[in-house]
Order: C-alpha cells, then structure tokens, then sequence
C-alpha cells in the first residue's frame, strides 16, 4: 500500500488507480496502463485496445495528474464524474472514430 506525502499526493495517486483499474475492466487486459496525454493516449490506449475516455472536463487539462493545477478540487471532480459513471472508457465504434 502506497504512502503519501499529503492529501493532494493520496488524491492523485488514487485518482490513478480508479482510471486504471477502470481501463483493466473495460478492456479485459490486466496489464494495461492509462496514459496521462494526449498523444500517448492515442497511441498506447485509443489504437491499442481500442477504447476512449469520455466525459472529460474541458476546464481540466488532459495531462499528467502531477501537472493539473488548482489543488484537490480538480481531482475531486474527476473521481466524482468517474465515481456516477459521467467519465468512462467506451469502445470505439469505428476505426474512423481512431483516426
């Protein structure tokens, strides 16, 4: 078991783990892993598995978690987003919706 440094450390970090094992789930693969930006995302997660994340903010940056400014609050946000099904992984439809 992880130990944190601060709440905002213990935020992310289960922020992390949430968006991963969430990714594991829907793609039936114990080994994937989330990807924090956009190119990454793209390539390790979108064209890999064939899934995507939707129902990210706009007013959250889709960066490394370490990167998001504004404290807890954004990290708050996305857990609950995650936490009433507003953020999700969903299968891609199409190869067009990849590229």
């Amino acid at each position: 078991r992880p130990r944190y440094s601060s709440l905002l450390s213990k935020s992310r970090g289960h922020l992390r783990s949430v968006l991963t094992n969430g990714l594991r789930e829907a793609t039936g693969v114990p080994g994937a892993r989330m990807r924090y930006n956009q190119h990454d995302f793209w390539k390790h997660v979108l064209c890999r598995y064939g899934y995507k994340l939707v129902g990210w903010p706009d007013d959250i940056p889709f960066a490394n978690l370490s990167a998001i400014k504004g404290g807890r609050r954004p990290l708050e946000e996305l857990l609950q987003l995650w936490n009433t099904g507003r953020l999700t992984f969903i299968r891609v439809a199409s190869r067009a919706e990849i590229d």
